[in-house]
């Protein structure tokens, strides 16, 4: 074998030595390092987070709050006002204008009555409307109605003293003393108005007299000889067609000792000769 020969098999087996140690080292390497690290990195990256369970109890405690539950109106405030109004009493009612238009009111818990126009406080409630049997009361955004027949007691009989002089049949001749009047009347307003219901009387949207819808047998318009469903149509010769002819007639009342009352009674047309005696 020449000198040349040998070097060249002494090169190749160099070479390939040197191959295989490199391959050797480069699996071990492999081996050793890189799983370890890429099981570091898998458990690093996605290793789910522990938590502890809430118990169903904690939950419940948290839904059974008002905490996800919608806001509501509050009952107990329309309960309150409920209330208040169950404690009025309407005892009589004028209807008409506000000028005219009055309500006598009572509260249960009180001895006294009283009279209310159009737009006054009653007991915390604003008067916003009086018609011929009920009276209208607002309290923020909800109106109340109070039914005076709600409340009303029977008028029972009518007492032997109250009977009138009856000259006619159509014709009613009535005398009272001016002290009765000032007293029943002038000087207790809440007793006149109390147990009667009147308005103007309206026919094709003209006042057309002044109706007595309800008079309770204790009022002195009944002893007057006033009864429910009258229509006063003119006094004194005067026709009732306007409020402000009845305001004349309510002051003339304090002065005058005579008045003639032409008045409508289940169709037919009755006079009474009310004189008032000093």
């Amino acid at each position: 074998m020449t000198r040349i020969q040998i070097h060249v098999i002494n090169t190749i087996t160099v070479i390939l030595f040197s191959f295989i140690t490199a391959q050797v080292i480069n699996q071990g390497v492999k081996f050793v390092i890189k799983p370890a690290d890429f099981k570091n990195y898998v458990h690093t990256r996605y290793k789910p987070t522990s938590t502890s369970l809430k118990s169903f109890n904690e939950y419940q405690s948290m839904l059974d709050s008002n905490f996800f539950k919608i806001a509501s109106a509050d009952s107990s405030g329309a309960a309150v006002i409920s209330s208040e109004i169950n404690e009025l009493v309407v005892l009589g009612t004028i209807s008409g204008p506000p000028g005219i238009a009055r309500a006598l009111i009572k509260k249960q818990s009180e001895s006294s009555a009283q009279i209310y126009k159009i737009g006054m406080d009653v007991y915390g409630f604003k008067l916003m409307k009086i018609d011929n049997a009920k009276v209208y009361l607002k309290k923020g955004d909800k109106v109340e109605i109070i039914d005076m027949f709600a409340k009303e007691k029977s008028p029972g009989t009518i007492p032997a003293q109250q009977s009138m002089q009856q000259s006619s049949p159509n014709r009613i001749v009535k005398s009272i003393s001016k002290a009765e009047v000032q007293q029943k009347v002038f000087n207790n307003l809440d007793n006149a108005l109390n147990g009667v219901r009147a308005g103007p009387y309206r026919v094709g949207g003209k006042i057309e007299g002044f109706k007595l819808f309800s008079v309770a047998p204790f009022n002195i318009l009944y002893s007057m000889g006033a009864r429910s469903g009258d229509i006063v149509k003119r006094i004194n010769g005067q026709p009732i067609d306007s409020t402000e002819k009845l305001m004349k007639m309510w002051e003339s009342l304090k002065t005058d000792s005579r008045f003639v009352i032409e008045l409508e009674r289940s169709g037919q047309m009755i006079t009474y000769d009310l004189n008032i005696s000093e």
